[in-house]
């Protein structure tokens, strides 16, 4: 009994799973989505969802400066990030939850860092991806050599230790 039990259990977490699955995708649809500034008390929501993406999350700062969230019914479903150095930014840990994928969530969270950092004078975004470089080629960053770089970036903790000398290295100008 108590086996029969546990498969009933694990089938019902399944059609709760597909129900969530289809309950974001049709919410995304209908745009119910909140971009907005990560506040603190999002910082452990924030390093889930990166740990949940293999991006790296050790340096990032518990104040989350710079960072933005998506959030669909208050809950965290996705987040992008920048470190400012002067006129340049280098972008950070965007990401969304499996489930959210392919609805323009990812969209939504690069037009907001467009805005800010226009609105923030900004010249040149930068950003290191490892599996990304096609999707930031296609919404407008150019693939460049590290020795093009600004030193400030270049002197950033994600530059020196924490994405491998094999990432590639993007640019756009604003």
């Amino acid at each position: 009994m108590r086996k029969n039990q546990c498969h009933v259990v694990n089938l019902v977490q399944v059609v709760v799973n597909n129900l969530c699955k289809n309950y974001f995708k049709v919410k995304i649809k209908k745009m119910d989505i909140e971009i907005k500034s990560v506040e603190n008390s999002d910082y452990e929501s924030i390093i889930d969802l990166l740990k949940d993406s293999s991006l790296p999350f050790t340096d990032i700062p518990v104040n989350l400066p710079h960072f933005f969230k998506a959030e669909l019914d208050g809950i965290i479903v996705g987040t992008i990030g920048l470190e400012l150095y002067n006129e340049y930014a280098l972008l950070r840990s965007l990401t969304v939850k499996e489930e959210t994928k392919n609805n323009g969530l990812g969209k939504l969270l690069i037009n907001k860092v467009f805005t800010y950092t226009s609105e923030n004078n900004i010249k040149e975004i930068y950003l290191l991806t490892t599996t990304a470089d096609k999707y930031f080629e296609k919404i407008g960053f150019e693939l460049i050599n590290r020795e093009q770089v600004p030193i400030k970036i270049k002197e950033s903790q994600q530059f020196i230790e924490t994405c491998p000398s094999t990432a590639f290295v993007l640019k756009k100008i604003i």
